[in-house]
């Protein structure tokens, strides 16, 4: 059996700053495909200090340009190398290839974890409008296109745009395998684990923190992830004199991860939206609720 060649259009690589869940995800499929033969490149941007050629668990990772341009490389580096794949995988997380317009002759799979939607209002206000107007009529490029997607509810919201439902499967995501255990911490424990986005809402786990202290003056916070919001999220810490008991950790190993979300006695997921929500299975498989 010949293995299969293929090409993921991705915005990130697990290496990059801004690696979040969609890359995750890729990299805990992907890397087991190439174990047994297939021959798996990413096409990503580029970042600060990056190469242009790498590698990373077995796959071939090509960086071109900067992400604001991505597509645009994307397409002109596809038809130079397009007789070296056999199938696309088109991931629409940020803005999409619109592969369907110009890949004629090889098979797409489109991946999806969720649309922006009204996300759009929270990220830049009025504006979102015409984010919301635009990305419907994106995504009705995809119409006719194979779709996998991490939850019901992404496949209703294609849906609701204008994919065809029997082009949508909804294959659920698992859980990570732990392999060292660490006991609930003695002193309560809330932790959050996010890309500091507006629509990640970690402002409102700060904003109840005050109230939480009245029935346990001990409480300690964790927020592990790093993004734009950052600064001004430390900010609102140090208005309202939380700065002794919130922490900010920024990225940390997945080892890291999973032994706080052990020790925690609670996981918080503030976020107006998401696809399937991975931590709280990996929370729960830590024994810790969310």
């Amino acid at each position: 059996m010949v293995k299969k060649r293929i090409l993921i259009l991705n915005w990130w690589d697990i290496k990059s700053p801004k690696a979040g869940g969609s890359e995750v995800y890729l990299y805990n499929i992907f890397p087991k495909l190439a174990a047994k033969g297939y021959q798996i490149t990413i096409l990503c941007a580029r970042f600060r200090g990056s190469s242009s050629d790498d590698k990373a668990q077995g796959l071939n990772i090509i960086r071109k340009g900067p992400f604001w341009l991505i597509n645009v490389y994307s397409i002109f580096w596809y038809f130079k190398h397009q007789n070296e794949f056999d199938l696309v995988i088109d991931c629409t997380n940020k803005v999409p290839y619109l592969t369907p317009l110009i890949i004629k002759k090889k098979p797409i799979i489109a991946v999806g974890h969720h649309i922006f939607g009204k996300i759009w209002l929270k990220e830049v206000g009025l504006l979102g409008h015409i984010f919301i107007w635009l990305e419907r009529k994106l995504f009705q490029v995809y119409r006719n296109t194979d779709f996998i997607v991490p939850s019901e509810s992404t496949k209703n919201d294609l849906v609701s745009i204008g994919i065809k439902p029997e082009k949508i499967r909804a294959i659920y995501e698992g859980r990570p395998e732990i392999r060292t255990t660490f006991s609930k911490s003695k002193e309560p424990l809330i932790v959050c684990i996010s890309r500091l986005r507006k629509y990640k809402r970690v402002d409102f786990l700060l904003h109840a923190i005050p109230n939480i202290i009245t029935s346990h003056p001990n409480l300690k916070t964790v927020i592990i992830g790093r993004g734009p919001e950052l600064k001004n999220l430390l900010a609102l810490r140090k208005k309202l004199n939380l700065e002794k008991r919130v922490k900010f950790l920024g990225y940390v190993s997945d080892q890291e991860k999973l032994r706080w979300l052990q020790k925690a006695w609670i996981n918080v997921v503030p976020s107006i939206k998401e696809g399937w929500g991975l931590i709280v299975i990996e929370a729960a498989t830590c024994g810790t609720p969310t």
